[in-house]
């Protein structure tokens, strides 16, 4: 535990220097960095990729990508406990989003490429259709993955999402969208990828509702398939998708979601399931001042046969308009136990336009084993 304090403050300090860390005019904050978190669509990476090239098509489409290289991507966790190691430098998320919005109806497709491409499959699919086939696994845990194609439709103050889209995520799923670049043990284990089916998003008063129907968990245009933990000779059902968020007063935002159904067993590529089961995860978000902001998430995993709980606390300050400091601490409990330390930053780049490098130290301990490694990718936004 001392190595990683020791090292946290040496990255803080590196990387201060790195960016020639005094203090600047203010341009944004960090709830602002995260604001994307608590809008209807989590998936949405940067805009206006080729902007001039589309802009005049008859098509209308608009197209964004993103492109993050490092060490630590999906590919290097484990899939029963989300244990991560350092991994080798290569390609994890390799993203083009392509959308084009209507009066009365949007549609949205996204196509990833790189190591954290396999979790973003169909992986739960019956049978090898959409990319559930083996055409869309490059080796060497590289993958191709379609994670959403769905379009968009509004009726009266009621807007329907119908197809294949991410899951809606407190901390986001795409490198574009996040802080940290590795993933807790419970963003591997709890909350789904995506989802297949149909959700209603509307707002009554000051509340976002949705509520919806999925085909199961982590599917693309199929139902779920898979080995049921309780009973081998069932077939698994659906899932009912629901959820809510809302601001309480000018500096806090609540977010709730919840799944109950068919169920991923450990959620990372793993081929069981769980039938009949619940989960939901609650997140609260403080603005304490222009710097500073808190996080608290709780979510939990129950049924018959699985059951798992996860705290986890952030913290996010921003020393100036180009470094934001991170803290996040996760303790697990229930079939796996652990609990992570990561102390990470964002550095926004003086030269390159929408570069960002992530470096962080994360000390875990899952099970017995512990270790402390470090992480650092570059994400780039076009």
């Amino acid at each position: 535990m001392r190595i990683f304090c020791g090292l946290s403050i040496l990255l803080i300090m590196s990387s201060a220097i790195l960016v020639n860390a005094e203090e600047t005019e203010k341009t944004e904050n960090v709830t602002a960095l995260q604001s994307d978190r608590f809008t209807n669509n989590e998936g949405t990476p940067a805009e206006n990729m080729f902007s001039k090239l589309m802009a005049n098509t008859p098509a209308g489409f608009s197209l964004g990508s993103w492109m993050s290289v490092g060490n630590g991507g999906l590919a290097d966790s484990s899939v029963s406990t989300g244990a991560l190691d350092d991994g080798t430098v290569g390609v994890n998320q390799l993203g083009i989003s392509m959308k084009k919005a209507g009066e009365r109806v949007s549609f949205q497709m996204d196509a990833l490429y790189g190591r954290d491409a396999g979790y973003f499959q169909g992986h739960h699919n019956d049978g090898n259709n959409w990319d559930n086939s083996a055409g869309f696994d490059r080796g060497g845990g590289y993958a191709l993955a379609l994670p959403q194609f769905y379009m968009t439709t509004n009726y009266g103050d009621t807007t329907l999402k119908l197809g294949h889209f991410l899951a809606d995520s407190h901390t986001g799923h795409y490198s574009s969208d996040r802080f940290f670049a590795t993933r807790t043990v419970a963003e591997v284990s709890l909350s789904p990828y995506t989802l297949n089916g149909v959700v209603a998003h509307r707002t009554i008063g000051q509340v976002d509702y949705h509520i919806g129907w999925s085909s199961g968990i982590n599917v693309a245009f199929n139902t779920m398939a898979g080995v049921i933990i309780e009973n081998p000779n069932a077939t698994a059902e659906d899932t009912f998708v629901f959820g809510a968020k809302t601001n309480l007063g000018e500096n806090t935002r609540l977010r709730y979601n919840g799944y109950a159904g068919a169920l991923s067993g450990f959620n990372a590529r793993s081929a069981q399931i769980i039938s009949e089961e619940y989960s939901h995860d609650l997140s609260v978000s403080h603005k304490v001042n222009d710097k500073l902001t808190m996080e608290l998430y709780y979510g939990t995993k129950e049924g018959s046969w699985f059951n798992i709980q996860a705290f986890r606390q952030s913290a996010f300050y921003q020393l100036n308009d180009k470094l934001t400091i991170g803290h996040r601490f996760e303790d697990i409990r229930g079939i796996d136990k652990g609990r992570t330390h990561t102390v990470g930053l964002n550095i926004h780049s003086s030269k390159i336009e929408n570069l960002k490098l992530r470096p962080e130290i994360r000390y875990s301990k899952v099970g017995t084993v512990d270790n402390t490694s470090f992480f650092m990718d570059a994400v780039l936004t076009y």
